[in-house]
């Protein structure tokens, strides 16, 4: 619970009150333009949930259950083939890891002192988050490819249409 209330706690602060900073980080992929806030937003969502789904199978795993569904809802929900599920797995694995640093850092940083969009530190963290999502979908895109890019981008979409309010 204690790690949920602080995920909501930094999302909300790197992604509400840290927006206009978002909208003002000069990011290192080639059109740093190429992808809106809002889509950020989906996809930051999206890899959240594929993680989530993963990590929620190897707890059933675990306790003696079979977490074969839970890995599955996407790959079925989305029409993936097996290959793209485990190309998803491992961009949204990635793309974790990355996040979770960038949490750490900005926990670090609101510890000692840090405030939404006073700091330059937070500032940039909000940046390097947008950079990680950024990434992460053009690695989904390359691996992909165009048109099964598309299917997958209506699923994420469709699944994550809480955010519409966020447009």
């Amino acid at each position: 619970m204690r790690v949920m209330r602080s995920r909501l706690i930094l999302i909300t602060l790197l992604t509400g009150i840290g927006l206009p900073a978002l909208c003002q980080v000069q990011s290192h992929s080639p059109n740093p333009t190429s992808y809106s806030n809002y889509e950020l937003l989906v996809y930051h969502s999206f890899f959240f949930r594929v993680e989530w789904l993963q990590a929620q199978a190897s707890k059933s795993d675990a306790n003696g259950g079979n977490g074969t569904y839970l890995r599955s809802i996407v790959m079925r929900e989305a029409g993936l083939t097996g290959q793209e599920a485990v190309n998803l797995n491992a961009i949204a694995a990635d793309w974790s890891v990355g996040d979770l640093a960038t949490n750490k850092a900005a926990v670090a940083l609101i510890a000692a002192g840090a405030r939404g969009s006073t700091s330059p530190a937070l500032r940039n963290l909000a940046g390097q988050r947008k950079r990680v999502v950024a990434d992460h979908i053009d690695q989904l895109k390359a691996a992909l490819g165009p048109a099964r890019f598309r299917v997958l981008d209506a699923y994420a979409h469709r699944n994550t249409s809480g955010l519409a309010g966020a447009r």
